[in-house]
């Protein structure tokens, strides 16, 4: 008799334990932080035209980011727990343009205006360094201490920190810094 109680009362936390471990299931699928990337490229359109006027370049580049749904393609790999997705891009004089977006885990790059994603980013390490520090100062002086002999395209890098179901835009442009510290 106490053998068949045991057996009872084991099958009832057996079957507790399961009800709760898929309840956990559930409550963390259910409340999985999405982003809407497409509005997110809308608010930094409107920041960068806020901050730098509105000119050719920053509808252009717009218009790029949302017609590769570049940020789409980032979007999945965004954790919700205090990650930081950067982004770097430039139209060239001839009509290209170049993207590079990054998380801690995950990259995304595009090179030229055919959309087409690379394996290689088109902003050299030493760049992307930069931006994920975003160190004001620090990118300023390296801009300065490029040549102003030729004509250097302007580069637009955005931060944006998402925490849980918020997020935090800022954005910046320079010249394209040619002089690495490598040539200092």
């Amino acid at each position: 008799m106490k053998n068949r109680e045991y057996m009872r009362f084991r099958v009832k936390n057996q079957i507790i334990f399961v009800f709760i471990i898929v309840l956990i299931i559930f409550i963390n699928i259910g409340c999985k932080i999405t982003y809407n990337m497409s509005r997110i490229s809308d608010e930094i359109y409107e920041l960068q035209k806020l901050k730098f006027g509105e000119n050719t370049k920053i509808n252009e580049l717009k218009y790029f980011r949302d017609r590769g749904k570049l940020l789409e393609k980032l979007g999945m790999s965004i954790k919700d727990t205090g990650d930081t997705l950067y982004i770097l891009e430039k139209r060239g004089a001839q009509g290209g343009y170049s993207y590079a977006s990054w998380t801690r885990t995950d990259s995304v790059f595009c090179n030229d205006y055919d959309g087409k994603l690379t394996q290689k980013s088109p902003f050299s390490y030493y760049k992307r360094k930069l931006i994920s520090e975003w160190d004001i100062k620090k990118i300023k002086e390296a801009e300065e201490y490029s040549s102003d002999f030729y004509p250097r395209p302007i580069i637009y890098a955005t931060r944006i920190i998402f925490k849980g179901n918020l997020y935090n835009i800022d954005c910046i442009f320079f010249k394209d810094i040619i002089i690495e510290p490598s040539f200092w």
